[in-house]
């Protein structure tokens, strides 16, 4: 069974250090534009309350993965959840890549490298 695992802010902000940091309902999110379809940003909610440096406790909620259109103001591409466990870098990086896919996918574009 997997064990929750506290995650700082610190560590958020080494894995996705090319992504702007925002405040985003009440707690850290992290987004990031699409170079082709800058209308389309990818968000990363970290479960980390405003103001603090760590995630939330155990079972309070999860990290969050998601797509939106500013242009449309709407919802674009939602994932599933990243549990707060020891492997969540590499499930955050692959929930992520999941989720530009399916936006570029959606676009009818190639995903860019």
């Amino acid at each position: 069974m997997a064990t929750y695992h506290a995650i700082a802010l610190t560590e958020f902000r080494t894995v996705l250090h090319k992504w702007v940091e925002t405040v985003d309902r009440g707690e850290v999110a992290f987004t990031w534009a699409l170079p082709s379809f800058p209308h389309i940003v990818l968000k990363v909610y970290t479960s980390i309350p405003h103001g603090e440096t760590v995630t939330r406790e155990v079972g309070a909620d999860a990290i969050r993965v998601c797509a939106v259109d500013t242009k449309a103001n709407r919802g674009w591409i939602k994932a599933a959840r990243v549990h707060r466990v020891k492997g969540w870098r590499d499930n955050l990086k692959t929930r992520v890549q999941a989720v530009r896919e399916a936006s570029y996918e959606r676009l009818g574009a190639t995903v860019k490298a």
